[in-house]
């Protein structure tokens, strides 16, 4: 999720056009949130886990979905509680509070304790946008290749991580702010634009 997203208000077409992509056998509904006292945040899997083990229901794996207005949609690996009543529940706290979410259902999706990357897609065609879904794709590449691929618990941020990290903010900010890629670059290196410098990494 970035930090500009949120549950999407309605179902869109851009919506439905994402859901099309990461499964073609189910509906988008909205998932109220009820947090479990114990939950810990981004540990949606093993807080559902938990739950099933001590209430009985089941873990349903699908998709939150976010939307950042004018901006992307975005689809987040995600695992929800399903009541021996058959009501989903969301039970995992989130950065600020939401009442509910976005999910999308995936019949097919299995977990296997490793993280998958969110699915986004750009309701643009602003390069700044294109460059955000680039830098997102090289941060969990860098999260979740070699010796990470299989780690689970805090990691210690490399120099390359924070580099990019350093740079979605820069994105981000751009975005928020309606700058194009032709400004000086706000990493204050050197005054060129931003095309020229801190954006010649996603090309």
């Amino acid at each position: 999720m970035q930090i500009s997203t949120r549950t999407p208000s309605q179902v869109t077409p851009a919506i439905l056009s994402l859901c099309q992509q990461l499964s073609l056998n189910a509906e988008p509904q909205y998932v109220n949130t009820q947090v479990e006292a114990e939950a810990l945040q981004a540990e949606c899997f093993p807080n559902v886990l938990t739950k099933v083990e001590r209430d009985g229901g089941k873990m349903v794996l699908g998709w939150q979905l976010w939307e950042w207005p004018e901006v992307l949609v975005e689809g987040e690996f995600h695992a929800v509680w399903e009541s021996p009543e058959g009501n989903l529940v969301d039970i995992t706290p989130k950065e600020t509070h939401i009442e509910k979410i976005l999910f999308l259902p995936d019949p097919e999706a299995t977990y296997d304790g490793r993280a998958k990357d969110n699915f986004r897609m750009p309701l643009n065609d602003n390069r700044i946008t294109l460059d955000l879904i680039k830098a997102n794709k090289k941060y969990f590449k860098l999260l979740n290749s070699g010796a990470l691929a299989n780690y689970y618990g805090p990691v210690v941020a490399t120099p390359d991580m924070v580099r990019i990290l350093n740079k979605l903010r820069l994105i981000q900010h751009m975005l928020k702010n309606k700058l194009d890629e032709n400004i000086v670059c706000l990493c204050g290196k050197g005054g060129k634009k931003y095309k020229n410098c801190c954006g010649r990494e996603f090309g």
